[in-house]
């Protein structure tokens, strides 16, 4: 998702916006801090279908969707240290809010399908 952001934008790919919060030092001003806000929310989008594919039990989503971004907090922490950048946790915590309710709408609709049942087998 970063990759894609940061080519269509043209900002070079650096491990500071997975972990860091270092991007947003001058604010949402640069181009770098939006294509990181961005790619965030097309990793919900991605993280969705990972919902869709291994949880698909909607009431199964809130758990795995925040265990992933405590997983994903401890690791900034581990990497750069606590963040402190309102900005990172604004996008962050809209992220995985979002990953969260498109994981449990599209699991949902996984399980309202109606069970087809083959006679004569």
């Amino acid at each position: 998702a970063y990759v894609l952001m940061d080519s269509l934008m043209g900002v070079p790919l650096s491990l500071d916006q997975f972990f860091g919060d270092d991007i947003f030092a001058d604010g949402m001003g640069n181009r770098r801090a939006w294509a990181t806000v961005f790619g965030a929310f097309i990793a919900a989008f991605l993280n969705t279908a990972a919902l869709y594919v291994v949880v698909q039990r909607a009431k199964k989503c809130l758990d795995f969707g925040i265990t992933l971004y405590v997983w994903h907090i401890v690791l900034c922490v581990v990497y750069n240290g606590l963040p402190g950048a309102w900005e990172w946790w604004v996008s962050t915590i809209g992220s995985c809010v979002a990953t969260i309710l498109l994981g449990e709408y599209v699991c949902a609709r996984r399980e309202m399908r109606d069970i087809t049942i083959v006679r004569g087998v």
